[in-house]
């Protein structure tokens, strides 16, 4: 049952996304996220960050770097606290207008009813090549 729930909360996460609902993405977090998107340094918005507000600042930062024409989670898998989850993006780059696309797995981690640790992975020379 936990993981059927824990599963509905990430889906939630992905719709708040596509409408561009950050609060309702943040909602779902706990104050204290250990947040990571896979820290390659010349991808401006891929670092670790800490907390609710450094997380805001990671969507502030996406968005001013790329525009997604396509987001999709597409498998889900949970046990115990974690949701992994497979998809696919596609998009362009803001400053240079060169696409880019990439399979992406994200692991989600719960305390509770709320995520306290994010981590993705995602082909990131094909976003340095969209945005260099």
């Amino acid at each position: 049952m936990a993981n059927e729930k824990n599963i509905q909360i990430v889906q939630q996460i992905y719709s708040d996304f596509g409408k561009q609902n950050v609060e309702g993405v943040l909602n779902s977090l706990t104050d204290d996220i250990s947040w990571n998107d896979a820290g390659y340094p010349g991808i401006p918005y891929s670092k670790k960050r800490n907390g609710k507000k450094e997380v805001m600042s990671f969507f502030m930062e996406l968005g001013s770097t790329v525009s997604f024409t396509d987001f999709t989670p597409q498998e889900f898998y949970a046990d115990n606290d974690a949701v992994i989850v497979k998809g696919f993006f596609e998009g362009k780059a803001l400053g240079t207008g060169k696409s880019f696309a990439s399979d992406w797995m994200h692991i989600w981690k719960f305390q509770g009813d709320k995520i306290y640790n994010f981590q993705a992975f995602f082909d990131t020379d094909k976003i340095i090549a969209a945005i260099h």
